[in-house]
């Protein structure tokens, strides 16, 4: 079985499944961005011996420890609705439901109140498991892995049965790299099925380009050992592409090199994340008060150093786990050279009234993208709608600078520009909810 990367959220969903009959229903996922444990205020009737020991409340605790046992498996499961467990999880989920339906609570309003939240709970969870199953995304990841199957299939599977040759080229490449890029921009929301089913997917057709690429030829022996039932012209890539013996194959030979939770090159880019982290707040802190002193731009180009040393094996997510943080460093080493650069600057009298319009716009986007540089919201937070029209409200300023000719100014508003855009594109990148 391929481990979750992170189990923060899966936590957390457990936690939501097992809260108490008088606490918060299960909502479907929708607080599972929360990593601790729910708080939850308990009405004074679940204190009274009187209702716990009713038969209704009895039997409303023995489904609750039901419901808490199904719970993780439905926040991990990362299939389709024709899949097995799924039939399993709903069939018993419903079953659940149907036993708290029928409960006899007398006409008691805090066993009816007890019993609402019973089935809230179950209703829950049966909300959550369709919605994964049935996610925009998740039919993405499974239409990507069924067009890497067939693809693999014609180009390869296919002519080796049939005594031909295989068509492995560039091209047959090339496609496959598309395909990784795809699942790496496929958005999970930050849901555990989502994401297990995304990084399933991108695993077994990394593992895939390997073999093609010849850089895994112990792969190729190892899967006649997993189906031995294939014959000599069954080649690994088919045994990878079929879930079945990938799952196996893939815990054997490929596990350690495509599950980022234990790849070395991501703990030392997240190891870099952090250090930048730490200088961005240094830096924020210094500019409010003034300071200008505190410019850890030698740091930053050593950082830049390390995170271009970084092993990546040709692996999309690593690539693109280095490039943002290479991104984080530029950001703010612009940062501090802006802000250089407007202090040291002095206008002479004779300076061009349009060079002097770039100038201010300049100033207003050093101090806009300090505010992108300490944002931590999502694009749904007013602070960041703000934050946008400001700086699309800059490149309007820009763009209706007229240089009059001058050679200079036209230099400098295209540098003013390119800054702005540059924001733009850094703020979208912290809140595109990108993961590995």
């Amino acid at each position: 079985m391929v481990t979750p990367l992170r189990c923060g959220r899966l936590t957390s969903c457990f936690l939501c499944v097992s809260s108490s009959l008088f606490g918060k229903p299960f909502d479907g996922g929708k607080r599972m961005d929360h990593g601790g444990p729910q708080q939850h205020q308990h009405p004074t009737e679940q204190q009274q011996p009187y209702h716990q020991q009713h038969p209704a409340m009895t039997r409303l605790y023995e489904v609750h420890g039901e419901v808490a046992s199904l719970g993780p498996q439905v926040c991990t499961f990362s299939g389709l609705q024709d899949d097995r467990d799924y039939k399993r999880l709903e069939r018993e989920l419903t079953r659940l439901l149907l036993q708290v339906d029928q409960v006899d609570t007398e006409g008691k309003p805090e066993l009816q109140g007890a019993r609402k939240r019973a089935a809230q709970e179950v209703e829950g969870l049966l909300r959550y498991l369709e919605e994964n199953a049935t996610h925009p995304s998740r039919a993405v990841i499974e239409e990507v892995s069924d067009e890497a199957r067939q693809l693999v299939d014609d180009r390869v599977v296919a002519p080796q049965r049939s005594g031909g040759t295989a068509e492995i080229n560039d091209e047959l490449v090339d496609a496959l790299q598309v395909m990784v890029l795809r699942l790496t921009q496929v958005k999970t929301e930050g849901r555990v099925p989502l994401r297990k089913a995304r990084y399933r997917a991108l695993t077994r057709l990394c593992a895939v380009q390997d073999v093609i690429e010849g850089r895994t030829e112990a792969a190729k022996r190892f899967s006649l050992a997993v189906c031995p039932g294939e014959t000599q012209q069954s080649p690994a890539l088919e045994l990878m592409m079929r879930p079945p013996c990938f799952s196996h194959s893939f815990s054997v030979f490929c596990v350690f090199r495509y599950d980022l939770g234990q790849n070395n090159s991501i703990r030392e880019i997240e190891a870099v994340r952090a250090h930048v982290s730490h200088l961005r707040d240094g830096v924020l802190r210094h500019c409010v008060m003034g300071d200008l002193s505190f410019r850890p731009k030698a740091e930053l180009q050593g950082l830049l150093t390390h995170l271009d040393q970084v092993d990546t094996a040709k692996n999309p997510c690593i690539r693109e786990a280095r490039r943002r943080a290479v991104v984080e460093v530029q950001a703010i080493i612009t940062f501090l050279d802006l802000r250089e650069a407007l202090a040291r600057r002095q206008p002479g009298p004779g300076e061009h009234p349009a060079h002097r319009a770039v100038w201010l716009v300049l100033g207003s986007l050093s101090d806009l993208q300090a505010q992108a540089l300490g944002f931590d919201g999502k694009r749904v937070d007013k602070s960041y709608i703000l934050l946008e029209e400001l700086l699309t409200k800059q490149l309007l300023a820009l763009d209706a600078v007229d240089p009059q000719g001058d050679d200079t100014t036209k230099m400098a508003r295209k540098q003013a520009v390119k800054f702005a855009q540059n924001i733009l594109n850094y703020l979208d990148m912290k809140t595109d909810e990108w993961e590995y």
